[in-house]
């Protein structure tokens, strides 16, 4: 690896920006746009941002179910209803009106249910099932699926 892709490793792992990462680290603004991208492709470099995120997360003591269990207590928390409460004589009393943190319950939600799986525009497609299908039926399922 070069030294400016070990500066471009260091840089992506600021912001996760591969554009400003290349800028940063040397390459071209104009075409930082192409370069950023294409270095992430490159094996060496994806292994060697890949093991300094592992290091970072050890260091940190960062792990998927720390993540996992800090967004499960935030939306319990956020879903809890919280009495507003108003200075009254010098006291704190409830008002009658409570408040919700619905989009921090569904951030965390939709993070979760992302980790999960839940929410995959995805499409699986198992090409050995395709062996045995005609032409006219491939044709038939492309255009029903508008693949040209």
């Amino acid at each position: 690896m070069t030294d400016k892709q070990r500066r471009f490793v260091e840089e992506y792992l600021v912001d996760l920006n591969a554009t400003q990462a290349a800028i940063r680290a040397g390459y071209s603004a104009r075409s930082a746009r192409v370069d950023g991208p294409r270095m992430l492709s490159n094996a060496v470099i994806a292994a060697a941002i890949s093991a300094r995120t592992a290091a970072i997360s050890h260091r940190l003591e960062l792990t998927k179910e720390w993540v996992l269990a800090r967004l499960k207590e935030n939306v319990e928390r956020a879903m809890q209803a919280e009495p507003v409460m108003e200075k009254v004589n010098g006291v704190m009393v409830e008002t009658g009106e409570y408040t919700y943190q619905g989009a921090a319950a569904n951030r965390a939600l939709e993070l979760l249910g992302k980790h999960l799986g839940l929410f995959t525009d995805k499409l699986d497609v198992d090409f050995n099932d395709l062996s045995s299908i005609s032409d006219a039926e491939l044709k038939r399922r492309r255009q029903e699926l508008r693949i040209v």
